[in-house]
């Protein structure tokens, strides 16, 4: 089975991509073409979230231009960085989440609901591009997770 999903989240900033990756036991590997996945397309899922409907080509599943995998596992699923549907600048994540994806599930999703929104990866995310745009500013900057969530604390 699979269930190939894209994200609500366009990444512009590899490097805070990278970062946050870093924060969460992941690991941003520039350049990978394919990202680890059920590896055929079941027809088994069409939820608002499917990548089909977000303009990925069932055909290019399993494709990307960088991705992003689990330290120190050979098992888990893979998250692949696809180019924007629209055209515009940036990427999508697109990913299967059967199973967990296998021990990417949680690394990515808090603990809520079961459903396959990566919202850990997505709050670092914003904290990691908000901590650099603070910082060009003059700001100090520190991100920490707290109350079940990630906060950026500023101050000059």
């Amino acid at each position: 089975m699979s269930h190939i999903t894209t994200l609500n989240l366009f990444i512009t900033d590899l490097e805070a991509l990278d970062s946050a990756c870093k924060r969460l036991g992941l690991e941003l590997v520039r350049g990978q073409k394919t990202f680890k996945w059920f590896g055929r397309f079941m027809g088994d899922y069409s939820g608002q979230d499917a990548a089909f409907r977000h303009g990925v080509k069932v055909e290019d599943y399993g494709k990307c231009e960088h991705a992003i995998r689990v330290k120190n596992s050979a098992r888990a699923y893979e998250i692949g960085l696809v180019k924007r549907s629209d055209g515009k600048p940036g990427y999508q994540l697109i990913w299967d989440s059967w199973q967990g994806g296998h021990g990417l599930c949680e690394k990515v999703m808090y603990q809520r609901g079961g459903k396959s929104n990566a919202d850990k990866l997505k709050d670092w995310y914003a904290a990691e591009v908000a901590r650099k745009q603070m910082r060009k500013q003059g700001f100090s900057v520190q991100a920490k997770q707290l109350n079940g969530r990630v906060q950026v604390l500023c101050s000059k």
